[in-house]
């Protein structure tokens, strides 16, 4: 993720590479991601797009909306991953700040 991002920015797409904290891949096969949003009052789904590029390798892109980053602050944004077993998912979560649009 890249911070700090500005007030309802939405380039450039993130690349991102989940890992375990051995650095090994987290497989996303069959799994659903969202991108979650949190400002310290609740995790908020993120409204732009998870495109799985590799899903055995952990690999996916985020294309932000301008819905994610409405007002500036501090954030965190973390991953969640659904399997179609019903397991769950996350990965730690990451400090992103918002600054003002200028």
């Amino acid at each position: 993720m890249i911070s700090p991002w500005v007030v309802g920015q939405t380039r450039p797409i993130w690349q991102i590479a989940w890992t375990d904290n051995r650095s090994n891949a987290i497989d996303l096969t069959g799994a659903t991601v969202v991108v979650l949003f949190n400002s310290g009052s609740g995790s908020v789904p993120g409204a732009g797009l998870v495109t799985l590029t590799n899903a055995k390798g952990g690999l996916l892109t985020y294309a932000p909306a301008t819905a994610d980053t409405p007002a500036q602050g501090n954030y965190q944004v973390q991953l969640k991953a659904t399997y179609t077993d019903g397991t769950i998912l996350y990965s730690l979560q990451q400090p992103f700040v918002v600054n003002p649009a200028v």
